[in-house]
């Protein structure tokens, strides 16, 4: 699944490696805070920054890309509307749903690009329709992108560690 494009519109990477990279830079960049700010973050922080674009494995997102959607949409079964197209939403829906009572900062991974998506935590939890957002391969492959992400940067943050900034 596509993360990037390049010039020419096509793919040029991949969800996995952008979320690998994002949460490179989270953790040197919290190594290079002093440590009355980098004490602060919670762990599992890197985690959670590098869940940002894991929504972007959604078929309303991929089949932006003309070249991807060529390929893939008809392998897929996927009709050109009706898809969930805004990756920050999944992202944030997705991420949500690994809490059983999601804390209100997850509203941050929803709002990576500088608009958040809700004002407070309940709808969080609101169902989406898994077709809208991409079930069967899309479900899975969100998921195992996951255990992918907290394998290498750790588990997401608790709802504690956040509330209490510890680290």
């Amino acid at each position: 699944f596509w993360a990037k494009t390049a010039g020419d519109g096509q793919p040029c990477a991949c969800v996995y490696s952008h979320c690998l990279d994002v949460g490179a830079v989270a953790e040197a960049t919290a190594g290079a805070l002093p440590a009355i700010v980098s004490g602060i973050l919670p762990k599992g922080f890197a985690a959670l920054v590098a869940t940002h674009d894991i929504g972007k494995i959604c078929p309303g997102f991929q089949i932006k890309c003309p070249y991807w959607s060529e390929k893939w949409r008809a392998r897929l079964g996927l009709s050109a509307e009706g898809h969930e197209k805004r990756h920050a939403w999944v992202s944030q829906k997705f991420v949500a749903s690994q809490y059983s009572n999601p804390p209100r900062w997850l509203m941050a991974v929803g709002g990576h690009h500088g608009r958040y998506l809700c004002e407070d935590a309940k709808p969080l939890l609101m169902p989406f329709a898994p077709a809208s957002i991409g079930d069967g391969v899309f479900a899975e492959k969100r998921q195992e992108l996951l255990e992918l992400l907290t394998a290498e940067f750790g588990p997401l943050p608790d709802e504690q560690s956040v509330a209490k900034g510890a680290r």
